[in-house]
């Protein structure tokens, strides 16, 4: 024991030496294995990586055929450009004073002094025409069927020959317009409709808007300039009146329900400072009498004209009353692209029931009176268009509906326009009326000139003409001769004897022709008089 004190007391030496020396050869046997398990799995790894076959990715032709269906598209792109600007095209019509001028420097080119001239006393003719296409009702004679006034079609008026651009928009407006107005003809039953046929019976509004792209629209704040129906019925009250918009006799005092809605809501501002309600009383105002074009000159025309894109688009705004149970035919009409030469897209509809959801009540049914729904007053003269509230016979408009209150002043109307007044307020009064107030947009073609696609036919027939030629020579040569080699000799013969004929015939030149039956003769004397003569001899 007293040998081993010397070594207990440094057992911690001891011992420290040993767990230092236990951990390094702890340290080393597990490296060693964990080294041995990553080189075994490296190589299954890099060995099942040997595998697996190598192959070409098809990245080339992959992106080869994407640029191929690529082009395919713009190609049809363009042609399908080009189909709907010629069926817009085909549509553009102009008076025919006009038409030899207008299109000389291309579409919205330049036109002359006296196409200008020419079309400045030519407008006004080709409106009543854009009007004429809607039947509309007239109160002298009692024909056709909707109640539309001719001062409530969106017009200009020029005191001089108005410049080119102007011509076109107004010309272009007009088409518009006439598209707008067919669709709604053909949704009463065509040229052959009766009142009974018809589910359109007014139309209180008709506007042209520009405004923004979609992406660049802001919400019209409620209560501003038009906001929503609560202040287009309140505008309609004010500016309008009481007794042609529902309000008892008298009084005035109650707000009719109305489907009026701002169309800054939907297409945007456009910069003119007018919404829904105050757009319409500045159309008015610029085609009612003394307003000589005046529109608002930093209002937008288009909604979309971005130069990158292959259209513009022009947005519309109308109210009606109609029947509500055809509505849907109607959206349809105006929409459907096989008819139209301008898609449509209806972007809002609005509605409030005639006699349920009015709560103007008096005589006038649901706010509508025909003396005010004409509007002719503008072409008589009488007075600014703040009278519009007045009958358009001069007197102002009952509360209650007569024929003699509504016709007075103007010498009193026939019986057959009585009977037609008559029948058109008995069709107001049907209780599935409604007035009606639609918005949508309007696509317009950019011209697609057709530069690429004459310049393409024209190399491909001047460059087919030549091999036409030489094949259709190669198949002659062959079929007359029969065989290729003796062709040659034989078109060579046959072309030495008939300038021999027409020639000398006492020429060197001339003798290997003289005659088709001298040339076997002498080439043949062996062969052929051993056939003929022996048999004459014996």
């Amino acid at each position: 024991m007293e040998r081993l004190e010397p070594v207990l007391k440094q057992k911690f030496w001891i011992l420290l030496g040993i767990g230092i020396l236990m951990t390094i050869v702890g340290w080393w046997m597990a490296t060693g294995t964990m080294a041995a398990t990553i080189t075994s799995r490296t190589s299954e790894i890099k060995a099942a990586e040997g595998k697996v076959p190598s192959g070409e990715i098809p990245n080339d032709g992959w992106t080869a055929g994407l640029s191929a269906v690529n082009t395919q598209q713009e190609v049809a792109v363009k042609s399908a450009s080009r189909i709907l600007w010629e069926r817009q095209r085909a549509r553009m019509t102009w008076p025919e004073t006009v038409a030899e001028f207008a299109w000389e420097k291309g579409y919205r080119g330049d036109i002359k002094i006296a196409g200008r001239e020419n079309y400045r006393g030519a407008y006004h003719d080709d409106c009543f025409r854009v009007w004429e296409t809607l039947m509309p009702f007239n109160r002298i004679d009692g024909s056709g069927i909707v109640d539309f006034g001719l001062a409530k079609l969106p017009r200009q008026q020029w005191l001089s020959a108005p410049p080119a651009a102007e011509m076109w928009n107004a010309q272009e407006d007009l088409w518009l317009l006439e598209s707008l107005l067919r669709s709604i003809a053909e949704v009463n039953g065509g040229a052959s409709s009766t009142r009974l046929d018809a589910c359109i019976h007014v139309i209180e509004k008709l506007t042209l808007h520009g405004g923004q792209p979609a992406g660049q629209r802001t919400l019209a704040t409620p209560g501003g300039s038009g906001g929503g129906a609560t202040a287009g019925a309140e505008m309609m009250t004010a500016g309008f009146g009481g007794g042609n918009f529902g309000g008892s006799g008298g009084g005035g005092g109650s707000t009719a329900v109305s489907a009026d809605f701002d169309v800054k809501e939907e297409f945007g501002d456009d910069g003119g400072g007018a919404g829904g309600q105050g757009a319409m009383a500045t159309s008015m105002a610029a085609t009612g009498v003394g307003g000589l074009g005046a529109t608002v000159a930093s209002a937008k025309r288009y909604i979309d004209e971005d130069a990158s894109l292959p259209f513009k688009t022009r947005g519309f705004y109308m109210t009606l009353i109609m029947d509500h149970r055809k509505i849907p035919n109607l959206i349809a009409e105006l929409s459907a692209s096989e008819k139209s030469a301008w898609p449509i897209e209806i972007v809002r509809v609005q509605y409030v029931r005639l006699h349920e959801d009015d709560t103007g009540g008096g005589g006038a049914v649901g706010g509508y009176n025909p003396s005010m729904a004409g509007g002719e007053s503008s072409f008589s003269g009488a007075g600014s268009p703040g009278s519009f509230g007045e009958s358009s016979f001069g007197a102002a408009a009952a509360p209650t509906f007569s024929i003699e209150g509504n016709a007075g002043g103007a010498g009193g109307p026939t019986s057959q326009s009585q009977v037609a007044i008559a029948a058109l307020m008995n069709a107001v009064q049907d209780p599935n009326m409604a007035r009606v107030a639609i918005c949508g947009i309007i696509t317009l073609y950019n011209e697609v000139k057709p530069e690429e696609a004459a310049t393409t036919p024209a190399s491909t027939p001047s460059g087919t003409p030549a091999p036409t030629a030489d094949k259709s020579m190669a198949p002659e040569t062959q079929t007359s001769d029969g065989t290729t080699p003796v062709s040659d000799a034989d078109a060579a013969a046959e072309s030495k004897p008939s300038a021999s004929v027409e020639g000398e015939p006492a020429t060197p030149d001339s003798k290997p022709s003289p005659t088709p039956e001298a040339t076997p003769k002498k080439d043949e004397t062996p062969s052929t008089p051993p056939e003929t003569k022996p048999a004459e001899t014996p």
